[in-house]
């Protein structure tokens, strides 16, 4: 049975899950690297993890149980595959272009001094590209997986209440080549 959308997705979180050159470590790099020096956050991207979801929903949407207790998230999740046109590669179910979201929900506690809230989403968007675009490994995709370089940061979210804590969406879209036989 051919994968698509759910085949892009576990290689995405594959990526970002790495211990060594994945999301969390180049976010802590990205901390280091500002004055002053925000705190990073952890997401755990295994299994049944309160902070990691595999869903398109918003941190109000979710119940306070299904959170953690600082409220940040990580959201994966397809957007959109197409193939340009009748056939991109004859002989295979799907050959085209599929794209998937990674959006974070960064919460701050209350009482945050509000004067600078860009420094997180910017360790964010350093850390999403150190993440993806490293020539290091660059070419660690499989199954048909081609990551052909298209990551990109939407209009982050404005700070906003939500329950105890202050948020901000920081999403990105990020377009792979799939063909599956």
């Amino acid at each position: 049975m051919p994968q698509v959308s759910y085949l892009v997705r576990q290689q995405v979180r594959k990526r970002l899950a790495d211990n060594l050159t994945g999301f969390n470590y180049w976010l802590s790099q990205a901390c280091l690297s500002q004055v002053p020096q925000p705190d990073p956050y952890v997401i755990d991207f295994a299994d049944g993890s309160s902070n990691f979801w595999q869903s398109n929903i918003t941190a109000e949407e979710l119940d306070a149980t299904s959170t953690p207790a600082d409220g940040t998230l990580c959201l994966l999740y397809s957007v959109r595959s197409t193939t340009p046109g009748p056939t991109y590669q004859k002989f295979s179910i799907f050959g085209g272009v599929v794209q998937v979201a990674v959006d974070f929900e960064i919460a701050r506690l209350e009482g945050f001094d509000p004067s600078d809230t860009e420094g997180l989403p910017d360790a964010t968007v350093d850390a999403m590209y150190q993440t993806f675009n490293s020539q290091a490994y660059f070419n660690s995709w499989s199954s048909g997986v081609i990551y052909n370089g298209t990551i990109e940061e939407g209009p982050r979210g404005p700070m906003r209440q939500s329950g105890s804590n202050w948020r901000q969406r920081i999403p990105f879209l990020i377009s792979f080549e799939l063909e599956t036989v």
